[in-house]
């Protein structure tokens, strides 16, 4: 199977007097059609000591799609909640993997920064 490295982005909707909400939006490009997303590893609730947050895609071939040999996307769209306290740095380390560890560690990781995250709206007032 011929994966390319997740394209990431990461979402920020800041809320009054509240932690930071996040949402990290992935596109992984396989080189069949008959790839789909198979879920994420589990979200920890908060980000390690250094503000690390590890999130692990699945991609599976599924039998029941068309099988072309055709560059095609595929999309991970996760709700990280607030796992870091207001005004903290959050880096999210991505990976992809299907719970083997020979493919965990072939695959690169793409690491995305709360600096670099991308406003959803105007904050929030609750």
């Amino acid at each position: 199977m011929k994966l390319y490295k997740p394209q990431v982005q990461l979402v920020r909707r800041t809320k009054i007097d509240e932690p930071d909400e996040y949402f990290l939006h992935a596109v992984t490009f396989c080189g069949r059609t008959s790839y789909r997303a198979d879920g994420h590893s589990p979200i920890p609730a908060s980000a390690g000591a250094d503000g690390l947050l590890a999130v692990e895609l699945s991609i599976v071939q599924d039998s029941a799609l068309p099988d072309f040999e055709y560059l095609t996307p595929v999309v991970h769209t996760i709700a990280l909640g607030s796992p870091v306290a207001q005004g903290e740095e959050l880096i999210v380390a991505v990976s992809l993997g299907d719970g083997s560890s020979s493919r965990a560690t072939s695959n690169p990781t793409t690491t995305v920064s709360s600096m670099d995250a991308d406003e959803d709206s105007r904050p929030i007032a609750w």
